[in-house]
């Protein structure tokens, strides 16, 4: 029998692949003798929270709408059409009609610095071309883009002496650019430290050459991300406690929001940061340890509601989140503690927080090219996680078919925005689970045949456990 899947935070769901065998030839007497596409018609009309509003299922991702190739862009990348992404931005940055080559072909040959929004775009295409190389996972592609970016030279030492570079045509380049340089050694180096030396290197440059803290913390974050990636625990944990003491700092600077209390924003940024620590540590096992740190990030928030406003509206993230983030690690601990009614229970609330507030992916620049104070993730990340341990939790006490139910209405919801590697992984394993091989394999080809209507091209044929 298959391994059961773990919930988000607590254990990744195990990469064995179980061999399922096709599904017969259709015939009069199959009762799924209907032809794949009329399947995923009928798994998307079912019951939903769709259904439950009135709302005509959604069968077919909208058109694309607009002229403008930065916007189409973007929301390719909302619909996780990463493959569609690669080839726009790439004929963005180099086709011989677009207005962003020649910005583009400046930063690789040290030419005159371009004036206006256009570099920022240009930036940003750029950014947008290496995520889409890494959720691809096309490295040896993303180490050769990564080379032609000559203004990377403190990836093996910062020399402002160095004469090749053109120091002064480059100062526009943000520093999400070279935070990116950093990450891709991450994918593309046999070497399982350059990353972090790369990160560390350019925290120490931000001291000397920036007053936005907003950047530290973004390089502090991907250097977490960097050593949870190779489960060196203590090392992502102290990485995210050196983002803790400029919060305040980078909340100050953070111009685009609209909040009026910062010490509300500031201390449900920290929650966040408190949140990711105490997962780190369940993920090494510390459980008490991260009992611990989930009741500070508690009082803490506690604390500002007592003294202060709190102004949940949705153009405040962070503060929408915190109830919700905070129940989320409740239903973790408990999780870990075997308590699986109680998580369960504490999952629902707080889905039942997130579904105050649109859901629906909505292309944020920050996420992707920065700065950010800590980079809290969309509504639908925090819903899609808290659902998938809700169901995983149901499964543990035995209750299968609550926890196929719990999964196949949320992809019904929306496949773009929840049917996500684990979701496809751990909806696929309790099929194996639940029915014989025939209901199983097909069960699992409609899924797929979802992912590809919807061109999620980061869901790869491994998470459907087909072979």
């Amino acid at each position: 029998m298959s391994k059961s899947p773990g919930p988000s935070g607590v254990g990744m769901p195990p990469n064995a692949k179980v061999a399922s065998p096709p599904p017969p030839p259709p015939n009069k007497t199959d009762p799924f003798s209907s032809s794949l596409d009329d399947l995923v018609d009928k798994f998307l009309s079912g019951p939903s929270v769709r259904t439950q509003q009135m709302i005509a299922p959604l069968l077919r991702p909208p058109p694309l709408i607009g002229d403008e190739p930065i916007q189409t862009l973007r929301t390719l990348v909302e619909r996780r059409a990463w493959g569609d992404v690669l080839q726009v931005s790439n004929d963005l940055l180099r086709g011989m009609d677009s207005a962003y080559a020649a910005t583009y072909n400046s930063l690789l040959f040290s030419g005159a610095a371009p004036s206006g929004s256009i570099k920022e775009e240009t930036a940003e295409i750029m950014a947008l071309h290496c995520h889409a190389l890494i959720k691809l996972r096309r490295y040896t592609e993303l180490g050769k883009e990564i080379e032609k970016w000559k203004f990377l030279h403190f990836n093996e030492g910062y020399r402002p002496e160095d004469e090749s570079i053109n120091w002064e045509s480059i100062k526009w380049v943000p520093w999400s650019l070279y935070i990116i340089g950093s990450e891709s050694l991450l994918y593309t180096t046999d070497d399982p430290n350059r990353g972090a030396d790369a990160l560390n290197a350019l925290a120490t440059r931000m001291d000397e050459e920036s007053d936005d803290a907003r950047w530290k913390l973004c390089t502090y974050r991907a250097l977490a991300n960097a050593f949870s990636r190779k489960r060196e625990w203590r090392l992502a944990i102290q990485a995210l406690e050196h983002m803790l003491p400029e919060i305040e700092t980078a909340v100050k600077q953070e111009t685009t929001t609209i909040i009026t209390n910062t010490k509300a924003l500031a201390m449900a940024y920290r929650v966040e940061v408190l949140s990711v620590q105490g997962r780190y540590l369940l993920h090494a096992g510390a459980v008490a340890e991260a009992s611990y740190i989930f009741q500070v990030a508690q009082q803490d928030w506690d604390t500002v509601k007592a003294n202060n406003t709190v102004d949940n509206n949705e153009a405040n993230m962070a503060v929408a989140h915190a109830p919700a983030q905070l129940l989320a690690n409740e239903g973790l601990l408990c999780f870990a503690y075997a308590n699986y009614e109680q998580a369960i229970e504490c999952f629902r609330k707080a889905t039942d927080i997130l579904r105050k507030y649109s859901v629906v992916p909505v292309y944020r620049s920050t996420d992707w090219i920065g700065p950010s104070v800590v980079g809290v993730a969309p509504h639908s990340t925090l819903l899609n996680e808290c659902v998938n341990n809700l169901a995983i939790c149901a499964l543990y006490i035995g209750r299968m078919a609550e926890a196929v139910n719990v999964l196949e209405t949320l992809v019904r919801e929306d496949p773009t925005a929840f049917l996500t590697e684990r979701v496809a992984f751990n909806l696929c394993t309790m099929y194996e689970l639940g029915c014989d091989s025939t209901a199983s394999a097909l069960k699992k080809r409609v899924l797929q045949c979802i992912s590809k209507r919807f061109f999620l091209h980061d869901v790869g044929p491994e998470s459907f456990r087909i072979n």
